[in-house]
Protein backbone atom coordinates (compact mmCIF):
# COMPACT_ATOMS: atom_id res chain seq x y z
CA UNK A 1 0.00 0.00 0.00
CA UNK A 2 1.13 3.65 -0.77
CA UNK A 3 0.75 5.17 2.38
CA UNK A 4 3.23 8.30 1.94
CA UNK A 5 4.08 10.78 -0.82
CA UNK A 6 7.27 12.79 -0.43
CA UNK A 7 8.90 15.02 -2.94
CA UNK A 8 12.47 14.57 -4.53
CA UNK A 9 14.66 17.31 -3.83
CA UNK A 10 17.83 15.35 -4.72
CA UNK A 11 19.44 12.32 -6.43
CA UNK A 12 23.64 11.74 -5.67
CA UNK A 13 24.98 8.70 -7.47
CA UNK A 14 28.21 6.47 -5.45
CA UNK A 15 27.38 8.96 -2.25
CA UNK A 16 31.00 8.47 -0.26
CA UNK A 17 31.17 8.38 3.29
CA UNK A 18 33.45 11.38 4.28
CA UNK A 19 32.82 13.69 0.98
CA UNK A 20 30.92 16.76 1.31
CA UNK A 21 28.56 16.13 -0.89
CA UNK A 22 27.10 13.10 0.89
CA UNK A 23 27.87 14.47 4.40
CA UNK A 24 25.57 17.44 3.94
CA UNK A 25 22.58 15.58 2.94
CA UNK A 26 22.83 13.16 5.99
CA UNK A 27 22.87 16.50 8.49
CA UNK A 28 18.93 17.07 7.52
CA UNK A 29 17.69 13.27 8.50
CA UNK A 30 15.18 13.85 11.47
CA UNK A 31 15.35 12.35 14.50
CA UNK A 32 12.57 10.08 13.50
CA UNK A 33 14.83 8.49 10.57
CA UNK A 34 18.62 9.16 12.14
CA UNK A 35 18.48 5.29 13.02
CA UNK A 36 18.22 4.61 9.28
CA UNK A 37 22.12 4.79 8.51
CA UNK A 38 23.46 4.01 4.73
CA UNK A 39 26.23 1.84 5.70
CA UNK A 40 26.48 0.33 8.98
CA UNK A 41 23.90 -2.19 9.09
CA UNK A 42 24.80 -3.65 6.08
CA UNK A 43 27.35 -6.07 5.02
CA UNK A 44 26.45 -6.47 1.23
CA UNK A 45 27.98 -3.40 -1.19
CA UNK A 46 28.08 0.49 -0.08
CA UNK A 47 24.77 2.32 -1.10
CA UNK A 48 24.52 3.11 -4.70
CA UNK A 49 22.46 6.08 -4.66
CA UNK A 50 21.08 8.43 -2.25
CA UNK A 51 17.83 10.19 -2.45
CA UNK A 52 16.91 13.79 -0.70
CA UNK A 53 13.18 14.18 -0.16
CA UNK A 54 11.20 16.75 1.71
CA UNK A 55 7.56 17.21 2.21
CA UNK A 56 7.38 13.78 3.43
CA UNK A 57 3.39 13.35 4.26
CA UNK A 58 0.49 10.63 5.19
CA UNK A 59 -2.19 10.39 2.75
CA UNK A 60 -5.56 10.27 4.31
CA UNK A 61 -6.71 7.84 2.10
CA UNK A 62 -3.92 5.06 0.85
CA UNK A 63 -4.37 3.05 -2.24
CA UNK A 64 -2.57 -0.15 -3.64
CA UNK A 65 1.14 0.47 -5.42
CA UNK A 66 -0.88 -1.31 -8.52
CA UNK A 67 -2.64 2.39 -9.62
CA UNK A 68 1.31 3.21 -9.71
CA UNK A 69 3.03 3.01 -13.11
CA UNK A 70 6.73 3.97 -13.93
CA UNK A 71 6.93 7.14 -15.49
CA UNK A 72 10.67 5.42 -16.86
CA UNK A 73 8.49 3.06 -19.25
CA UNK A 74 5.24 3.63 -18.64
CA UNK A 75 5.05 -0.32 -17.10
CA UNK A 76 2.92 -0.62 -13.84
CA UNK A 77 4.65 -1.50 -10.38
CA UNK A 78 3.89 -4.70 -9.30
CA UNK A 79 1.81 -5.40 -5.87
CA UNK A 80 5.11 -7.13 -4.73
CA UNK A 81 7.61 -3.88 -6.02
CA UNK A 82 10.51 -3.76 -3.18
CA UNK A 83 13.50 -2.42 -5.15
CA UNK A 84 14.61 1.78 -4.20
CA UNK A 85 12.83 4.25 -5.22
CA UNK A 86 10.93 4.66 -8.75
CA UNK A 87 9.59 7.78 -9.53
CA UNK A 88 5.89 7.01 -10.97
CA UNK A 89 2.34 8.52 -10.98
CA UNK A 90 -1.06 7.60 -11.00
CA UNK A 91 -2.22 5.15 -14.10
CA UNK A 92 -5.23 7.65 -14.32
CA UNK A 93 -2.76 10.62 -14.25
Amino acid sequence: MVEYVADLYDVLPEPQRGQPLTEEPLKLTTKSTAGESLWEHYKGPNVQTLYVVSNVRKLKQPFPMTKLVKISDNKPIKENYGYSYSLVRTRDF
